[in-house]
């Protein structure tokens, strides 16, 4: 049974250079470590957030360079690993049923492969599969210096299938506020990630979730993280890339079987 509450707490850590959404259960239940797209922040899980059980403890990090997390000049999917191992300790949130989406989930298989004591469960949501050959990340790069960050992914959002004007205004809302050198150094480092070559390398249990009209990371390449990880794969009819905007409901309660099929 799930319960709309309020949105979560603003938590620094890092000495104050990360930042992160908690919203606290009760000590022996599930956590949950949720971990954003590239360019967008912690918000951006709220709603699912909300539709999961009220006893369950719920955190949502800001990757280095969004959110309220500090700016720097170079960024990697490992340093980004790191960030979420330092914020579960912080925490002390034990072992986590770690949930990431797009350029977040080759970050939550890089987390699991470092930190396997850690990781519980792995949820992927429109995983990033696939690396940007460098014309796509060098294109989208000249859009950003064009017309600024959010102008370049606002082109994309306004063609994302499932949403409807609301959820358009709360992802362009959700959009972290960086100018185009910050932006760029963003899609440069999740631009090549990908979490298909190491999947086999997870011992932990896998879910892979996409939308059936996922263009940005199609479901053939979650459907091959899921073989490759001996996972599960589970497709959302009519909808994109982002489903915790568009089928927040849908995806709190595959993220409740896929942790109540570990039990």
């Amino acid at each position: 049974m799930s319960t709309r509450l309020a949105a979560p707490d603003r938590i620094a850590f890092r000495g104050g250079a990360g930042s992160a959404l908690v919203r606290r259960g009760v000590p022996d239940a599930p956590a949950l470590l949720f971990i954003h797209p590239a360019n967008l922040q912690a918000a951006c899980w709220t709603a699912v957030i909300g539709h999961l059980p009220a006893g369950w403890n719920s955190v949502a990090i800001d990757l280095s360079g969004h959110g309220g997390s500090a700016r720097a000049s170079a960024y990697g999917v490992a340093g980004w690993a790191a960030e979420c191992a330092e914020l579960a300790a912080a925490l002390g949130l034990g072992r986590v049923h770690v949930v990431g989406a797009s350029a977040g989930a080759p970050v939550a298989v890089e987390l699991a492969l470092a930190h396997p004591g850690l990781v519980a469960s792995l949820t992927t949501v429109g995983g990033a599969f696939e690396p940007l050959a460098e014309s796509e990340i060098g294109g989208l790069a000249e859009q950003i210096r064009a017309g600024g960050g959010s102008s370049a992914l606002g082109a994309v959002i306004a063609a994302e299938p499932g949403l409807d004007e609301a959820a358009r205004r709360q992802v362009m809302d959700d959009v972290s506020v960086n100018d185009a050198a910050q932006a760029i150094a963003i899609w440069r480092a999740a631009g090549p990630a990908e979490g298909l070559s190491s999947a086999h390398r997870l011992s932990c249990r896998t879910l892979a979730v996409v939308g059936e009209l996922d263009a940005g990371c199609p479901p053939a390449g979650s459907a091959a993280f899921a073989a490759a990880s001996g996972g599960r794969l589970a497709v959302l009819p009519g909808h994109g890339h982002l489903p915790m905007y568009s089928a927040p409901a849908e995806l709190a309660h595959l993220i409740r079987e896929h942790l109540s099929e570990g039990k």
